[in-house]
């Protein structure tokens, strides 16, 4: 049984450099033998959490939106990849809204849905001087969200110095990363 990697795309930009190192992370691990599946947030309709508690009280959640979609994809990847520009020292609101309504998995007889499956980040930003600083509460957003639901992380990568879209196309050491960090994610597998 191969490994199944879901791409999760946080960025607003068609073509930008968030979009060109996932495309990249998803060939090395294809090249490793992963089927690799997407959600690109832009094209979703995804609405609000609007803390109704309709998933803890009755194991659903009451917004039918492109959520639906994504929960089905999500449980079944065994590596989900969260890919976000740094806006603001954070995820994009596209991404932050689809965290929050992953709320749904906190529910007992949901939580096992996504437990024990491995998570990567992968962030851009255009800052090139203190990017460990600008990318610190992105990652930080992510350990904790993905440690609630059980999701293992097994790396945090951050690509700087490419603000402009496009711009992470003359970093051949960016594209050489992303590629081999797909390679090696599907080879150690899930955790």
């Amino acid at each position: 049984m191969s490994l199944s990697t879901l791409i999760v795309n946080g960025s607003l930009r068609p073509g930008g450099n968030t979009d060109v190192l996932l495309r990249k992370f998803a060939e090395g691990a294809a090249a490793a033998g992963s089927s690799v599946n997407w959600i690109w947030l832009r094209h979703l309709r995804i609405s609000d959490c609007v803390g109704c508690y309709t998933c803890n009280e009755q194991n659903r959640c009451s917004i039918d939106d492109g959520m639906t979609i994504a929960r089905t994809r999500l449980e079944a990847a065994d590596l989900i990849v969260f890919g976000s520009p740094v806006y603001w020292c954070s995820v994009t609101g596209l991404m932050q809204t689809f965290v929050d309504r992953l709320y749904f998995y906190h529910h007992c007889d949901n939580s096992a849905l996504l437990q024990g499956k491995t998570g990567l980040v992968l962030a851009t930003i255009g800052e090139s001087n203190n990017a460990d600083y600008e990318a610190e509460l992105l990652f930080e957003f992510f350990r904790r969200a993905l440690k609630s639901l059980g999701i293992s992380l097994l790396d945090e990568l951050a690509f700087s110095g490419i603000m402009e879209s496009g711009a992470v196309n003359d970093h051949p050491d960016h594209l050489e990363r992303a590629f081999s960090a797909g390679r090696k994610a599907v080879a150690e597998g899930p955790r």
